[in-house]
């Protein structure tokens, strides 16, 4: 049949997006300076630094710390277009600009120029850098130019090695320098702006020569290089160009030759970084390229990939297909960040959890957002089944592809897929909305019509392996029984009653739980009877979508909460929000081995662990599709992963991983100190602060500081939502205050003269708050002169010398 060709099957690989948190584009309008990213740096206290064509930003997961020059501040950046950002082994950071070198004071918060004993006023103004560099274990930072050749400062001392600057200008063919760096086994790369390479050895700065294979030296002159990183495995240096695609330092042979691969070596590699934390394969590395997004290089066959679909590794990066990655970071935490040329600054964060979400998009379009899920089931031969509503059938199979069945490439009627079982042989059994039931044959791709039962509103199946039984419920037509051996039905409810079902569930003797819009019903198949089940306070007369049962303790999700039934003696309890439930409206249910209930609702997934009856609650920035799940959208795989659908997607994830997983601990520190509303610097010749306020240890503030506040943060980039501030300032309160993530700063009015101690924590949502890190500053409030220990003595004195005088 025409219809069954797999229909050329609109089989349009539809777009499979999984992401872990959900990815987060930052434009100006989040605080970034500008949308024209030069480079990417993480320092040592988490903050990410991006360097732009138009200013500098810092952020830590909540705000950006955004900066400009200024013709009348002396103390601003040198100049706008930021070229790069550097932190040397003391945690000071230095900032090239195309204006000149400089180096960010903490305590003051503005930049300090570097002096060059070398270049005038006028040279030093206009000293335009292209790259800077620290070569391993050493307090030597190398800047090289665009027009003035390399300079080496010693960062202790900040003095010029005038001596390195000469011997360079000696030795290199030009002075017109792309930058500059230093692998792993002390070698100095020098690449030229206008094309080709030097390559030294760092301790002795000798030149290395004869480093291109002999494909190579007739271009050796004009390759402009654009990125480059090294291999973890091999120690070779991948290196991306303009003009030559990629080319890889063999450190074997030590010579520079084409990558292999036939895309790799006409691919514009823009940036270059390790796969490590974001794919599963971390021998890989990602490629940002010009124009084709994210890609993937894998150094053993040195060729380049586009990213693959899989349930088992996948990023967000098909929405990037055609985008410019000029930068790229893989940061200590796993997440990854990318320069978007002309669009911002794209984080993709390392799912927490370990949740997957997956979005599907009908014909690879995804500007109407992902389909809702509504049903999923894996085949017995391994095939992935995803039922939408209104997009029709998916199938992901093993080999990447993405298929897509709806009523204009195949016979269904209708593309609301309500609910998929699968028969002992192997068929797969589809209820859709209003155009009845169809089958699957093991195998086949061919979508069959039933012959009966064409235009109920179906809702839900089970089936029963023993009795070779499929359960069919609906909404409006009651429950039917169909026997696969003989093709008997047979109405399980009355005839003439308008029977609305949610969810059919069967336990382990064939005997069938029905959820309905008016309470819950048991049907014993061994007298082929029905009764309504309900509790002493009537709990369960309302809608009922989801339950599972273990051991004689079945599990209820309605509209009202979640139901805990005892189905020997009748009795139960209900569980709503007040003890801990995301939302009390409970779409689907699923048990795992361990005996934990996970549960799917409109407003959030939950895990209960009947023990102890505690609730962990997740939701769409900790990794899931959304926060929306849909009765029916759920299955347990093989390997023991849970599958839950709701309104974008699908979410799938290792219940054990999840359960398993420790919040990280979080290290705050103080980012300002404010007094009577004026900024607090540190200075040598401050009596306020011993020291920049994110290293100080002591404050000592006058009476007449009557009002001052603390500022703090944490870095923190998966779940910066979920960050909880606990303060409490020892000597004057007694408990702790707690403050949400966007709140950051203590205030204090009129504080008594005394001796206190501050303290602060900050720690994840869920977390142990004993465990949390505490970071504390010593705080002095010094009393009126009137109060001083000067004044008693006078006092004392004068006291002494009234007295003698009566006497």
């Amino acid at each position: 049949m025409k219809n069954t060709l797999v229909s050329i099957m609109l089989l349009l690989m539809c777009h499979v997006s999984l992401v872990a948190q959900s990815p987060q584009l930052f434009t100006s309008s989040e605080g970034l300076s500008c949308s024209q990213i030069e480079s990417l740096m993480q320092d040592s206290k988490g903050y990410i630094w991006i360097s732009t064509s138009y200013g500098l930003s810092r952020f830590d997961g909540v705000q950006f710390d955004t900066f400009y020059h200024d013709d009348n501040d002396s103390l601003s950046l040198a100049g706008n277009k930021v070229v790069s950002v550097i932190e040397d082994n003391q945690g000071k950071i230095w900032v090239a600009t195309t204006t000149n070198l400089q180096w960010y004071d903490s305590g003051n918060f503005d930049f300090r120029k570097i002096k060059f004993e070398s270049l005038d006023a006028v040279q030093a103004s206009s000293l335009s850098i292209s790259g800077i560099a620290f070569a391993k274990d050493e307090d030597k930072l190398w800047i090289s130019t665009s027009g003035r050749g390399i300079y080496a400062l010693n960062v202790k001392t900040m003095q010029e090695e005038g001596a390195i600057h000469q011997y360079f200008n000696e030795l290199l063919p030009t002075k017109y320098l792309r930058g500059i760096y230093f692998d792993s086994s002390q070698k100095m790369w020098v690449f030229l702006e206008r094309g080709g390479i030097v390559l030294l050895d760092a301790p002795s700065l000798k030149v290395i020569r004869d480093i291109w294979s002999d494909e190579m030296k007739p271009f050796s002159s004009s390759i402009v290089v654009t990125s480059y990183c090294e291999d973890e495995f091999s120690g070779n240096l991948i290196i991306g160009t303009l003009n030559h695609g990629i080319l890889i330092y063999d450190k074997q042979y030590g010579k520079i030759r084409r990558a292999k691969g036939k895309k790799a070596s006409r691919t514009l590699a823009q940036s270059l970084t390790v796969g490590r934390n974001v794919i599963a394969d971390s021998s890989f590395m990602l490629v940002g390229s010009e124009g084709e997004g994210v890609l993937f290089f894998n150094p053993l066959e040195e060729e380049i990939y586009s990213p693959t679909w899989t349930l088992g590794e996948i990023s967000p990066f098909g929405q990037l297909k055609s985008s410019k990655i000029h930068a790229l970071l893989n940061d200590k935490q796993g997440n990854l960040w990318l320069g978007l040329y002309m669009r911002g600054l794209f984080m993709i964060p390392k799912s927490t959890y370990g949740f997957r979400p997956v979005n599907l998009y009908a014909n690879n379009d995804s500007a109407n957002g992902g389909v809702c899920v509504t049903s999923i089931l894996r085949s017995q031969n391994g095939e992935l089944w995803v039922g939408s509503d209104g997009g029709g059938l998916y199938l992901i199979s093993g080999n990447n592809k993405i298929l897509n069945f709806s009523k204009h490439n195949s016979q269904l009627t209708n593309n609301s897929i309500m609910a998929m079982v699968e028969d002992k042989r192997g068929t797969i059994w589809i209820a859709t909305y209003l155009g009845g039931l169809y089958t699957l044959a093991a195998g086949q791709k061919q979508i069959v019509p039933y012959s009966k039962l064409h235009d109920m509103k179906l809702s839900c199946l089970a089936y029963d392996k023993l009795q070779d039984i499929l359960y069919v419920g609906s909404l409006g037509n009651g429950v039917k029984a169909i026997s696969l051996s003989t093709n008997e039905i047979i109405s399980i409810t009355e005839e003439d009653t308008p029977f609305w079902t949610f969810t059919l569930y069967l336990n382990g003797v064939g005997d069938l739980w029905m959820g309905t819009a008016y309470g819950l019903y048991y049907y014993d198949n061994a007298i082929k009877k029905m009764q309504e089940i309900n509790m002493p306070k009537r709990e369960l007369k309302t809608q009922i979508n989801a339950c599972c049962q273990r051991g004689d303790t079945l599990w209820v999700g309605t509209n009202r909460g979640l139901i805990r039934y005892d189905v020997k003696n009748g009795q139960g309890k209900r569980y709503t929000r007040s003890d801990g439930l995301p939302c009390d409206v409970i779409e689907t249910l699923q048990k795992t081995p361990a005996g934990d209930v996970w549960i799917g609702t409109l407003n959030g997934l939950s895990c209960l662990t009947p023990s102890t009856e505690l609730f962990k609650n997740y939701y769409s920035q900790d990794g899931l599709q959304s926060n929306e799940f849909r009765f029916g959208a759920t299955f347990v795989d093989k390997n023991g992963e849970l599958y839950f659908g709701g309104n974008n997607g699908f979410t799938v994830f290792n219940p054990r991983r999840v359960n398993s997983y420790e919040l990280p601990v979080l290290e705050p520190f103080f980012t300002r100190l404010t007094v009577l509303n004026e900024t607090i610097k540190f200075n040598s010749e401050s009596s306020i602060l011993d020291a920049p306020i994110d290293q100080a240890t002591r404050i000592i503030l006058n009476y007449s500081d009557v009002i001052f506040s603390l500022d703090f943060s944490v870095v923190e980039f998966a779940s910066p939502n979920k960050i909880v501030y606990a303060y409490k300032m020892e000597g004057y309160e007694e408990s702790w205050q707690y403050m949400p993530s966007a709140y950051r700063s203590a205030i204090y009015r009129k504080l008594p003269p005394g001796e206190y101690v501050f303290k602060l924590k900050a720690y994840i949502e869920g977390s142990d708050f004993d465990k949390a890190a505490v970071k504390s500053i010593k705080i002095r409030v010094l009393p009126p002169w009137y109060r001083s220990w000067w004044a008693y003595i006078i006092y004392t004195f004068l006291l002494a010398l009234v007295t003698t005088i009566v006497r």
